[in-house]
């Protein structure tokens, strides 16, 4: 039985939401799997289709994906959700080609790989690093921030999702979602340059003194929502934490932005070591096991200070390698 004579109530759905913007219109490109991901196939999404538009006043080719909701019947484990709960909303900017390119494509679909094969879903203000472009023009990661165009939720028969939309994001604006909020730092991006509409080649949105400003002011006023902080580089040994020295830097500034704020910060080192920094009224430190526990007063110059070679602290001392 084919596709087309499949009840597809989850597949529905996203046209229904896809309508509100595009009319029964067809999209100008759709690009399907021959062979189902369940068979055997490289690629887990059904299928992408591509619409040309010009919204929020910019030409643009905008991806959909089809394929990590439940499309047909209902699979997932929880009745409320569709599938892994999402599907993605990639706007590129758009040139005088005539057909869309197919570097999204090999994107959606490594993002694809990843879900289906770890299973980690993906969430509004989530960040991801890795190759995002078109050669020498390639972002370092993306964003998953709000599309304005589409609902914020869908309901089908299958359960409830939402659209992402994917951005393409260099190292310094992937910092700043890091640094404070990825939602609220994808939204001042948005106000800035309508629709999250990923534009090749342009210029870095932290050199703009708007954004800059806004990051600033809101690490000063809500510190970072990432409680993780993966850190292959750090190793554990003990009561001793090794990490290249042009590393100290970021590791100061994701304590800096959690602890002061009352939250946690999970540091994942080399072999799954977990070293947790929590605020606590004074030092304390705790082995057990695979993972180091170290509760830090509000003194932070202190714990910079052991970072930097000072005395240990409750046995825990800190090695800061030459680059």
């Amino acid at each position: 039985m084919s596709d087309d004579e499949l009840e597809a109530p989850g597949w529905d759905a996203i046209l229904g939401a896809l309508q509100g913007i595009y009319g029964g219109r067809e999209p100008d490109a759709h690009y399907g799997t021959l062979i189902p991901y369940a068979l055997g196939g490289p690629d887990p999404l059904r299928g992408i289709s591509v619409y040309r538009t010009d919204a929020f006043g910019r030409p643009q080719w905008h991806y959909v994906t089809f394929g990590f909701t439940d499309l047909y019947e209902k699979e997932g484990d929880d009745p409320a959700v569709s599938g892994y709960g999402f599907e993605l909303s990639l706007r590129l900017a758009r040139g005088d080609e005539a057909e869309p390119p197919q570097w999204p494509l090999g994107v959606l679909q490594s993002l694809g790989r990843y879900v289906f094969q770890t299973g980690n879903r993906f969430g509004r203000g989530d960040h991801a690093s890795f190759p995002f472009g078109d050669g020498e023009r390639a972002f370092d990661g993306a964003g998953f921030g709000t599309d304005r165009e589409l609902p914020a939720a869908v309901d089908s028969p299958n359960g409830r999702f939402l659209f992402l939309a994917l951005v393409g994001l260099y190292e310094d604006e992937l910092d700043a979602l890091r640094s404070w909020n990825g939602d609220k730092a994808l939204a001042v991006i948005d106000s800035l340059d309508p629709g999250l509409v990923t534009t090749l080649g342009r210029a870095s949105w932290a050199s703009n003194p708007r954004f800059a400003a806004a990051v600033a002011e809101g690490v000063a006023q809500d510190g970072s929502s990432m409680g993780h902080l993966p850190f292959p580089e750090l190793r554990v040994s003990g009561r001793t934490l090794t990490m290249p020295a042009f590393r100290r830097d970021l590791f100061l500034q994701a304590l800096r932005n959690r602890l002061p704020h009352g939250r946690r910060l999970d540091v994942w080192a080399d072999e799954d070591r977990l070293v947790r920094f929590e605020p606590g009224p004074a030092w304390a430190v705790q082995e057990e096991d695979s993972l180091l526990v170290v509760a830090v007063p509000p003194d932070m110059d202190a714990l910079a200070a052991a970072v930097d070679g000072a005395a240990p602290i409750d046995g825990l001392s800190f090695v800061l390698e030459p680059d």
